[in-house]
């Protein structure tokens, strides 16, 4: 297989998927966000924090697994086996949920509302399984263009349902159909673009040797999962729903923005990584490569929504989401600061360390993050929430690159080497219009910094972006 033409197919097929998927989903978040209120935000975000933990447990790690497993260690009975015990396992979890768990979340955040709505977003983990085996096959055969056609009509589909619920007034159902649909409507196209029909066959071997790399995965899976809800627990129980989608919007606004970004890349280079185990110094490259790019892509847009806060969410979404604005900003930073882990955790994985993955995400979550998000909510609400994000942002990062150097041999240099440009490019129009203070409306001071950033792109970036440009238009042409 050529890795380099793998990888060039795999970025293609998934920025094409994102560039309409997430643009369709900008205009789809942005209906919403003027038909729904704070209050329905945080609902969702209420329920989905419990969602998202159960989650975790319904996959235990299978998927990474298959994905990760050389081929010559792997046959049909994995698959087979995988397919039947999540099948089995999730009926048990969505029992649980339906039963104990869901009238426990309404004990919780004392909210009757969330009964109906966590037993209809847990369909999705009722539902997941019968798709799992056959994403883990998909990657594993580097068809990442099934992979993104699946991706982006269910989801554009599952936003036009929900765009039709706001408008009959349906109100947090519409984001909770939003969730739904995507998984259900995936199945039969899954089914369709792999082949795959499960015989009635179940290993206990082949269970072991899934489950033995699955528990670390589901580990590590579960503490990012605390890393990234723990926030949205403690807003939603100490501080109310209407201050959660508060929150929840400011993330959606940027966090969610670069983990989208990186998750196609991700998605990528996962198996490339696996493939490439044994291979420190081409490891190093890829991750290297990857750190630039993705620089490029997000820290100089970050800047700008950082200096546009306050005009460009006030013309999107109106004056009922002011108190976004300051989270917005805080959010943006930890963005930046963030980058020099893009896609640390699929490089640990798929070099074989589950264990240290798993070690990395204990230290990360509950450590770093739980402490501070505690005590940044318990006294000082969504803002302190925000700031302690940021700085446990932070202190991740420096784990984080602690780690790369012992691990790969990647030095702090190289990696402030690899974001130089990307740094420079944000910097001087963001420094520029913040010094001199334009004295011009917020768009007209928009379109000369567009003008700027453009300029700044085309200094320091022309010879990376040339050469990526070329990379797609000779793929184009095979």
């Amino acid at each position: 297989m050529n890795v380099g033409k793998a990888i060039l197919s795999g970025v293609f097929w998934n920025v094409l998927q994102e560039v309409i998927s997430r643009s369709a989903g900008f205009f789809i978040k942005l209906l919403l966000a003027r038909l729904l209120f704070p209050e329905d935000f945080g609902l969702i975000g209420m329920a989905t924090v419990f969602i998202s933990f159960i989650q975790v447990f319904n996959d235990i790690g299978m998927n990474a697994a298959l994905v990760q497993r050389k081929e010559e260690l792997l046959d049909d009975k994995h698959y087979y086996t995988s397919f039947w015990t999540g099948i089995i396992w999730s009926g048990v979890i969505y029992a649980l949920i339906y039963f104990l768990i869901a009238p426990l979340i309404v004990d919780f955040y004392n909210e009757h509302k969330l009964l109906a709505i966590v037993r209809v977003l847990s369909l999705s983990i009722l539902f997941s399984p019968l798709v799992s085996i056959q994403r883990a096959i998909l990657t594993k055969r580097f068809d990442f263009k099934k992979l993104s056609f699946i991706s982006f009509s269910t989801s554009i589909a599952a936003g036009i349902v929900a765009i039709i619920l706001a408008f009959l007034g349906y109100g947090v159902w519409a984001l909770v159909f939003n969730v739904v649909t995507p998984v259900i409507l995936s199945i039969p196209l899954y089914f369709m673009a792999t082949s795959f029909i499960p015989k009635f066959i179940w290993d206990k071997k082949a269970f072991q040797d899934i489950f033995g790399f699955g528990v670390f995965t589901t580990g590590s899976s579960l503490l990012i999962k605390v890393t990234s809800q723990m926030d949205y627990l403690l807003v939603g129980k100490l501080v109310g729903k209407i201050s959660l989608g508060v929150y929840t919007f400011a993330f959606i606004v940027t966090e969610m923005i670069r983990a989208q970004i990186i998750n196609v890349f991700t998605k990528v280079m996962y198996p490339i990584f696996s493939k490439d185990q044994d291979n420190t110094e081409k490891l190093k490259y890829y991750y290297l490569e990857l750190l630039k790019v993705i620089s490029l892509v997000i820290i100089p847009p970050m800047l700008l929504l950082i200096y546009f806060t306050t005009g460009l969410l006030t013309f999107l979404f109106g004056h009922k989401w002011d108190a976004a604005i300051p989270i917005v900003k805080i959010f943006a930073w930890a963005v930046i600061i963030h980058m020099p882990l893009v896609s640390i955790t699929a490089m640990i994985r798929g070099s074989g360390k589950p264990k240290t993955e798993l070690n990395f995400q204990f230290i990360r979550a509950l450590v770093f993050y739980l402490p501070l998000i505690f005590i940044g909510t318990y006294y000082y609400g969504i803002m302190g929430t925000a700031w302690a994000h940021l700085i446990a942002k932070v202190l991740t990062v420096i784990f984080g690159i602690y780690l790369l150097n012992k691990l790969f041999g990647i030095t702090p240099m190289e990696i402030l080497k690899e974001v130089k440009s990307s740094l420079l490019i944000g910097l001087i129009p963001f420094a520029i219009f913040y010094i001199f203070n334009v004295p011009f409306s917020w768009y007209f001071e928009l379109i000369i910094y567009l003008v700027v950033l453009g300029a700044a792109y085309m200094l320091f970036a022309k010879n990376t972006i040339e050469r990526y440009i070329k990379l797609f238009r000779s793929y184009l042409k095979k």
